[in-house]
């Protein structure tokens, strides 16, 4: 549950850096139409800033860019629209505002040495706040962008180029705690259908599949390890890393 915790701070520092993140809603609370959101890849994050605070936006944008995804484009476009789909997912479902709101609270209780019963009531609140809805629409963005060979779930080389070390932490860390709030530990990678060789996540070969939210983590993991010169070097992006490929051993 440390681990768990950990990895939340990791998250509130990466957006920390970026910024634009906690910059005021350019919407206010309100119906919105998907089908009047003209999404480009010149426009996208803007429109993904003006969802900070504003779930109702961000869940038409978060429609607007489903029904983007499905058009037929150059790879490198969609992986411009991918690259903000954890940001997106998190404003849709409110849980960007409630991991900032915990975030010094969390700090405080691992420096202090808590009990995991303490960082479980912290992030409960987490997962009170839509962290399930988060995980499944960022899913639901990135799933047709990612291939499995050989049991490794990856994503492709354009989607590699684009993406940087902040976007793919906050994309783990609404995976990793969409799969805590159903009884996910770290230290079991195979209850999720996943198991790891000490450098990639690979689907088991036995046993349920894994669900689509499941692949989406690995694909995220994999990211990291197969591309150590962009991400290795990230602090953030190698704790995530180390802890999700030691979990079985």
């Amino acid at each position: 549950m440390k681990k768990i915790a950990i990895l939340a701070v990791i998250t509130l520092l990466a957006f920390s850096s970026c910024d634009s993140f906690f910059t005021d809603s350019m919407g206010n609370s309100r119906e919105y139409d998907p089908a009047n959101i003209n999404l480009t890849t010149d426009n996208v994050a803007d429109w993904v800033k003006a969802t900070v605070g504003n779930p109702p936006l961000a869940t038409a944008v978060t429609e607007a860019l489903i029904k983007k995804l499905e058009t037929d484009m150059p790879s490198w476009e969609r992986a411009i629209f991918l690259e903000h789909a954890a940001r997106l997912a998190m404003e849709a479902s409110g849980v960007g505002s409630s991991l900032f709101a915990n975030a010094a609270g969390l700090l405080s209780e691992i420096v202090s040495g808590s009990s995991p019963e303490d960082l479980t009531d912290l992030l409960d609140k987490l997962f009170d706040e839509g962290v399930t809805e988060a995980a499944d629409n960022l899913t639901k963005l990135v799933i047709p962008g990612i291939s499995i060979e050989e049991r490794i779930p990856t994503f492709g080389p354009e989607f590699v180029d684009k993406i940087t070390p902040s976007s793919m932490t906050e994309a783990v860390i609404v995976l990793v705690l969409g799969e805590m709030s159903d009884g996910f530990k770290l230290s079991d990678l195979n209850n999720l259908g996943l198991v790891t060789d000490g450098k990639h996540i690979k689907i088991r070969e036995d046993g349920p599949p894994p669900s689509e939210n499941a692949i989406a983590l690995a694909a995220y993991i994999n990211l990291i390890t197969d591309h150590p010169d962009k991400f290795g070097s990230n602090f953030f992006a190698a704790a995530i890393s180390d802890i999700l490929n030691s979990s079985d051993e």
